[in-house]
């Protein structure tokens, strides 16, 4: 009779690591408990504490997950800045949990303590010089300060995806209906050849 293999274990950190982005997102960092984490992973507590000590070792590695999804959009950031645009406002459609993690993050923890600082600093200062780049380049205007001008950049590519509801007041539309997103993908189309002709 032919052995058949034993079945996969299924990979625990990873199943606790989903859980605690939605838990995170759902909850805020103060309301989540690990019971919760373990109960929607389906494994016991002292597991959820094996793979990560605590609930703060928890929060980081729900953190260091969802950048590493942004560090990828970053590595495929097309030259093009509408294109560029556009990809960073889908990624931001397709991952609303990485926005909602950011905000409760915000509204739970100092702000001059932010989880993994030295490297999101890092990865923010890479997105800088890429913006002064494109500044001596004409690609956007060189009189705007770099570091303020990468802030409002991330706000108008972020912002629709993370407040759909001021995107419903305010156009009367959905904000990830396809009438809406044509129209804002359109805008940042727009919205980069007026910045290139600003810089020009």
């Amino acid at each position: 009779m032919p052995m058949t293999a034993p079945a996969a274990a299924p990979d625990s950190r990873a199943a606790i690591l989903e859980a605690a982005r939605q838990e995170f997102a759902s909850r805020g960092f103060d309301g989540v408990r690990m019971e919760h984490v373990a109960r929607r992973a389906g494994f016991n507590k002292a597991l959820v504490y094996k793979h990560f000590g605590d609930k703060d070792g928890l929060f980081r590695a729900v953190l260091d997950a969802v950048f590493a999804g942004r560090r990828d959009v970053l590595a495929r950031q097309p030259k093009d800045l509408g294109a560029a645009l556009q990809a960073w406002s889908d990624a931001t459609f397709a991952n609303p949990d990485f926005g909602r993690l950011i905000m409760r993050e915000a509204l739970d923890r100092p702000a001059d303590a932010p989880v993994r600082g030295d490297e999101r600093r890092a990865y923010y200062e890479e997105q800088i010089a890429a913006v002064a780049r494109a500044q001596a380049k004409g690609i956007l205007p060189p009189n705007l300060d770099p570091t303020a001008l990468f802030i409002a950049l991330m706000s108008v590519v972020t912002l629709p995806a993370l407040l759909p509801q001021i995107v419903g007041l305010a156009s009367g539309e959905d904000a990830e209906s396809d009438a809406f997103q044509a129209r804002w993908r359109g805008f940042l189309a727009d919205f980069a050849n007026a910045l290139a002709r600003a810089g020009a």
